[in-house]
This record gives structure tokens, C-alpha cells and sequence, in this order.
């Protein structure tokens, strides 16, 4: 039967007929099955990781950190080209930060290889250059972290004398290493004092300036600690001895690079040490501030300006106490401590020499008042009297003489040969039954006057002597300097014929001003430097501020304030890179602190047999640094020995390391300031070598290698693949 299709719609459109079925019974219901997972990937952690991965592989991440990357690199060039390339590693390229970029970069380019797994024919260019960026991140992290640079100082002689003298060997197995610091603390055992041998021992690690000897060490055990440090090129912070002053963007990437700088490091059960502050450049100074409970001296200290020196100023320490010592300069330089007001006029305003004679003259303040009488010493001799009716007393010249005859009532022999003189006279007041003997010296106004018997009137004197050479006829001049009783600071000046310029005031805190001297051949200039008005003989480190990446003209050593702590107490103390090893004393015990650069021992050693210079040809400039050297080395258990010639152009390659020329120095003996030639009358010489090993180079050298393929690989199958096809022809 057919239908026509008008017909089909109804049909289509209509309920379809129920349909009966037999009843029955409904099945039970049951729990839904809990799906499995048909992968790792949709489990919660893998769906996190997943997540991960394509945030690791996007190349949103890329650019941002190709950009800091860049950003970091052009910072980096920046601070070396204005401070130095130190400052650069210290703040960019070996910080932590730096390395966690280094390492997301590395991962984001392997997530990026990854996430086009798997590869096809047409990536290989691009797996290539992936491949060359992960092999030149890891030859920069190899560097970083691993690489070595350190320096060796040889002396051309086999004299011991001249080796102990400088400090300095001929043969070295050890790299000092230029980026890395340690501490060596020593405790001394109890008992040492009985052992000589121990005690030589001791004695020479504290003052000999070389690597610990061996058999000490493991002598010592737990009582020898080496601390290894890497404090970087600034100061961690400020405190009460030194204010840091970094451009604001120098101490955002110092703060960066050490957020909580310091070290504390537990030495033993009983001893532990603290590394409170880092001082790059430090100055040493013969004086100390005096303590608030102890009594102090004057100590001043200048630097002095002529062309007869050259252009880096000569430093001096002055300071108020005697001084028996020989000083081969033209010019004298002296500090005088007044405490009596009354007779600082005596030395802004002296008398003139003719009026002194060949005697001199002594000037008194007596009494409450301050009564001033003149004595012209000239007039009397010794044992004679004279009335001093203005004070009601009479004066007795008793004895002339140097100052520690007197005081020692030695014999009248004079002061020592070839010593400075400290004139002085003995003398007697007199005042009814009283009597009271005194002492003046011209050189030493502060010492106090009355010395035995009655004091009869409070006395203070001044003792003007013509000769201001004191006995040392090759003395062209004097400057003079003197603290007053009210704390101030004047200067005076003599020449050839006596006084050339009177006392005035100086300002010690004006430290740029150079203050002329009228010695016109020399042209001599002094500027106060430092000024301690109450000062004491102790070892003292100062802080010294020195703008980032300058250079100074003398060598200022970095510094460490540190705190040991034993089982009876706490010391402070400061030590100061150098070959000399610093005391430090607690209750019960005694220890050396030596603070110098890291050390590393090689697996060879560099004998220098000679250091020489080669100048420009018809010159004396610098023109090449070389040095002949014995090599020693052990190839397979057989010890070798290989003559080399190290110069500025021709490194040594040796287990890994190079071996650069980067420093020549003749000696100079200090006594004569005359080049040092040795007993064979050849010159004795300084090299400086600098050893370098890079275990990232090779990587880095293939990183770029595989870079620049890659490059090539992508242009090329760009090329293959994407090249016009003809098109068939039609037949």
C-alpha cells in the first residue's frame, strides 16, 4: 500500500501506539560506581602540574624573563664601566637571585622544547637552538658557582732572610683567592707555655704570614677553626664607628643581593664566634681613643705636601710625649700640652730669639693670681739667688741639665748620643722656712712643676730656649703644635732664624684645608688629617670611606668587628686583613685571629726564577711583564719538572687552570728607599700571577655553537618547507 507523501506527515507527526508489557518487579537500587581515572593527568596533582607546565612553557614567561635577563645584563655593563667589574659580580652576577633567573630560564626553555613533543621533522632548528640555550645557561651557572680566580705573589730569590723579610716565597703550591676571605682563630692550649716547640710554632703562625703548618694543625684539633666568608664590596650596615653613603641604587642591590648579612658560627661546645660588621677599607692607627676612666694624651695626625716626595702626601702622627728617637727629617714636628692658662701667650707670642741669649728664659705663674715673673737666665748661674718680690718668694737657680738627669739626679753627662735634647732647669722657691724645689722643660710645659719639699706657691712655668733644633743641627725648621687648657689647637712655625710665623688658632675638624708652611724651595704644605684629644698607645682599625669602585692611593685593608664567646664571657674585637695574626684575650684563655684571604691548594706548584720588564724601545715605559718559572706536577703517580716563560700575551695551561702575567714590581729596601738587588747583585723583583679556572667555558663555548646552528637550522628548513612548488603541468 503506498501512501503519498501529504499523507506521511500526519503519520510522522502522531503518538506513536503504547505498547503493553508485563509487570514487574523493579530492580534494587544500587550506589554509582566512583569513575577511575583513565590517566595521571586528571588526578588533582596532575591537573597542578599540568597547570604548571603550561605556565612554565608560555611565552608570556619567556619575554618577561628574557627581559629581566637583558635588564639585569645592560645593569651589569653599567656597574662595571662606572664602578668595577667586582662590584658587578658582587651585586648582579653572583647573587642568589641572580642564579634563581638563570634557573627559571633554563626552565622555561626545556618546558618550551617539551611542549612541542612529540617533535616533528620541521623543529629540529628550533629543538637545536633550545638545546644550545640550556647548554650556555648551564656553563654560566657552572661558572658561578664553581669557578675559581685567584692570584699568586712570588719573589725572584731563594734568599730566606729577604723571603721572611717581605713575606713573600719563591715556590707556592696554594691560590689565594681573590673573590673568598677567611678567619683562622687559635685558641692556645692550656700548658702551651712549657712546650717550646708549640710555642715556636704558634709564634710563627702568628707573625709569619704564611699557610698553617700541617703538623700544627692536627696538633691543634678543635682548637684551630677556619671560617670561610664572602662579605662582598660594601659595608653590611652602619654603626656607631662607620656610616655607609652608597647611591641609592647601590644599597637597593646590596640589600638585595644580602637582605640579613653577619656570620655566627659555633667553634666548639664551648666557644662560638660572631661576625657583627664588615668594613671594606680600614686604616690602622697607632692610638685609640682614651677611655672615659683613663688618662690620655694629644695625638695629631697630618699629612704633608711638597713636591721633594712626590704627589701622594708623607703621613705623621704627632703627639705629646717624649720621644728619644732619631727623626732624619729637615723638619720637626712637635705637640706641646699646656694645662695653665696664664702662660699660653708664651706660645702664640714668644720672645724673640735675641732676647733669649744663649740661656734662655724661664717665665713663672705663682699663686692663686697667677703672678707672672720673667727670669732671664742669662744673669745667673747655677746656685745664685734671686728675689721675686711681686710673689714674695725667693728663686734659686739650682741645676741645668737634661730632663732625666733631674729627675733621675744622674750624672752630668748629657743626654744620650745622637738623641734629641729635652733642656731643662732645677730650681728652688723660697719663702720664709719653707723651701720647694721645681722643674721646668722647655719641651714639656704640661709637666708639673714642683717635685720635692714644701710646696711654697702653686707653680706653673714655661722654659724658652733659643734653640729650637733642640741639638739636631740638620733641622731646617720646626711646626710646632700645642693644646691649650681650654682644648683648642694652635700652630706655630720656625725657620732657619727662629720664629717665621706666631701661633694661631687650627680648626682639627677642618680636614681638606692645606695650611701653607714659609718654606718657599719646598713648598711645603700640612693638612690635618685626624685629631684625638685624648688618645692612648693602642692598636686602632678606622673605618675609611672610599666612593664605589675608586681607587686609593695607598692600599686600605678591609676589616671585621667580631665577638667570641667562651664558656666564662664575652670580647669584642676587630681584626684587620693582614699577614699578622690579632691577640684576643677572654678570662681563661688566650687566642690568635688572622683574617686573609681564602687559600686553595694546587696540584702543582710555580717556582719563579726570574721576574723582568721590557720597556718600549728607546724608553722607559712598561711595555711587557714576563716570568721564568719551574712548573711541578704528578702525571700518573711520576712527579714532573717543566720550564716556562709566563708573559701579559703568553698564559701557562695547566690541570685546568690558566696561568696569567698581571703583575711586576722591583723591591725597594725601606731603610736606603734603594732598588733591593740580592747577594749575586741582581735585582730582586715581585710577580704577580693570576690563576684562573673556568668549568663552564666548554659548556658555554657549545651553547653558542649549538645557538648558531640551530639559527642556521631554522632558516634552512624554513627554506626546504616553505619554497614555492611549480605546479603540474596540464595535459
Amino acid at each position: 500500500m503506498s501512501h503519498s507523501p501529504s499523507t506521511l506527515i500526519p503519520l510522522l507527526d502522531s503518538p506513536a501506539p503504547a505498547v503493553e508489557h508485563p509487570v514487574s518487579a523493579a530492580p534494587p537500587l544500587t550506589p554509582a560506581a566512583t569513575p577511575v581515572p583513565r590517566c595521571f593527568r586528571e588526578t588533582p596533582v596532575g591537573r597542578l602540574g599540568l597547570r604548571l607546565f603550561r605556565v612554565l612553557a608560555s611565552l608570556h614567561l619567556a619575554l618577561g624573563l628574557l627581559s629581566s635577563f637583558t635588564l639585569c645584563l645592560i645593569g651589569a655593563t653599567l656597574l662595571e664601566s662606572a664602578f668595577s667589574a667586582r662590584i658587578a659580580q658582587d651585586l648582579i652576577y653572583r647573587t642568589w637571585w641572580f642564579s634563581t633567573l638563570l634557573g627559571l630560564l633554563a626552565l622555561n626553555v626545556a618546558c618550551a622544547a617539551l611542549k612541542k613533543y612529540p617533535w616533528q621533522r620541521h623543529q629540529l632548528g628550533f629543538l637545536i637552538t633550545h638545546a644550545g640555550l640550556l647548554v650556555l645557561i648551564l656553563g654560566g651557572l657552572l661558572t658561578t658557582l664553581g669557578g675559581t680566580e685567584g692570584q699568586m705573589l712570588l719573589l725572584d730569590s731563594d734568599n730566606s732572610s729577604l723571603q721572611k723579610s717581605f713575606r713573600l716565597p719563591s715556590r707556592s703550591d696554594v691560590l689565594q683567592r681573590v673573590d673568598e676571605q677567611q678567619l683562622e682563630i687559635v685558641r692556645v692550649p692550656p700548658g702551651a707555655h712549657q712546650d717550646d716547640a708549640l710555642l715556636r710554632a704558634l709564634l710563627h703562625f702568628a707573625q709569619g704570614g704564611q699557610e698553617i703548618d700541617p703538623a700544627l694543625r692536627e696538633r691543634l684539633g678543635a682548637d684551630y677553626s677556619p671560617v670561610p666568608l664572602r662579605p662582598g664590596s660594601f659595608a653590611w650596615h652602619a654603626d656607631d664607628r662607620f656610616q655607609p653613603r652608597l647611591p641609592w641604587f647601590l644599597h637597593a642591590l646590596h640589600f638585595l643581593a644580602d637582605p640579613f648579612p653577619g656570620l655566627e658560627r659555633s667553634l666548639n661546645a664551648e666557644t662560638s664566634l660572631v661576625v657583627k660588621n664588615y668594613y671594606p677599607h680600614t686604616e690602622r692607627w697607632p692610638f685609640a681613643p682614651a677611655p672615659h676612666h683613663e688618662d690620655g694624651f694629644p695625638a695629631l695626625q697630618l699629612a704633608l705636601h711638597t713636591p721633594m716626595i712626590g704627589p701622594r702626601p708623607m703621613k705623621r702622627w704627632v703627639t705629646s710625649l717624649p720621644s728619644f728617637e732619631v727623626d732624619p727629617s729637615p723638619i720637626a714636628l712637635e705637640f706641646f700640652l699646656l694645662n695653665e692658662p696664664a702662660l699660653l701667650p708664651e706660645f702664640l707670642t714668644p720672645p724673640p730669639s735675641e732676647q733669649l741669649g744663649q740661656a734662655g728664659q724661664l717665665v713663672l705663674a705663682l699663686g692663686p693670681s697667677r703672678q707672672l715673673c720673667r727670669i732671664d737666665l742669662n744673669k745667673l748661674k747655677d746656685g745664685e739667688t734671686l728675689d721675686l718680690p711681686q710673689a714674695g718668694v725667693q728663686f734659686t737657680l739650682k741645676r741645668r741639665a737634661h730632663l732625666m738627669e733631674l729627675l733621675s739626679q744622674g750624672p752630668r753627662n748629657g743626654p744620650p748620643e745622637h738623641r734629641p735634647e729635652y733642656p731643662a732647669i732645677l730650681f728652688q722657691l723660697t719663702r720664709g722656712t719653707e723651701r720647694g724645689e721645681y722643674i721646668a722643660c722647655a719641651r714639656l710645659p704640661h709637666l708639673p712643676a714642683f717635685q720635692r719639699g714644701s710646696e711654697v706657691l702653686a707653680t706653673a712655668a714655661w722654659y724658652h730656649v733659643a734653640d729650637f733644633r733642640w741639638g739636631e743641627r740638620h733641622r731646617l725648621g720646626s711646626v710646632q703644635f700645642l693644646q691649650g687648657p681650654n682644648g683648642t689647637l694652635y700652630y706655630r712655625v720656625f725657620g732657619k732664624d727662629g720664629l717665621s710665623a706666631p701661633g694661631q688658632a687650627l680648626d682639627p675638624a677642618d680636614t681638606t684645608t692645606r695650611h701653607t708652611l714659609p718654606w718657599k724651595p719646598m713648598d711645603m704644605h700640612f693638612q690635618v688629617l685626624s685629631y684625638l684629644p685624648r688618645a692612648i698607645q693602642q692598636e686602632y682599625i678606622v673605618p675609611r670611606h672610599v666612593p664605589p669602585g675608586a681607587e686609593t692611593a695607598e692600599k686600605w685593608e678591609p676589616a671585621l668587628r667580631c665577638e667570641l664567646t667562651t664558656s666564662t664571657g664575652k670580647q669584642d674585637f676587630m681584626v684587620r686583613m693582614g699577614p699578622l695574626a690579632t691577640q684576643v684575650k677572654t678570662k681563661t684563655d688566650l687566642f690568635f685571629v688572622r683574617y686573609r684571604q681564602a687559600s686553595q691548594p694546587l696540584d702543582f706548584s710555580l717556582e719563579l726564577k726570574k721576574a723582568q720588564q721590557h720597556t718600549d724601545p728607546g724608553t722607559n715605559r712598561p711595555a711587557a711583564y714576563e716570568s721564568e718559572v719551574v712548573l711541578t706536577h704528578s702525571t700518573e703517580g711520576v712527579r714532573h719538572k717543566e720550564q716556562h716563560t709566563i708573559s701579559m700575551n703568553r698564559p701557562l695551561k695547566v690541570a685546568g687552570f690558566k696561568v696569567f702575567q698581571t703583575q711586576y714590581q722591583p723591591l725597594v729596601n725601606p731603610q736606603t728607599m734603594e732598588l733591593l738587588v740580592d747577594e749575586r747583585g741582581e735585582l730582586v723583583s715581585l710577580s704577580g700571577l693570576t690563576l684562573a679556572h673556568d668549568p663552564g667555558l666548554w659548556f658555554k663555548y657549545a651553547g653558542s655553537m649549538l645557538i648558531v646552528l640551530g639559527i642556521a637550522t631554522m632558516f634552512w628548513m624554513r627554506a626546504y618547507f616553505f619554497k614555492p612548488r611549480p605546479h603540474p603541468v596540464a595535459r
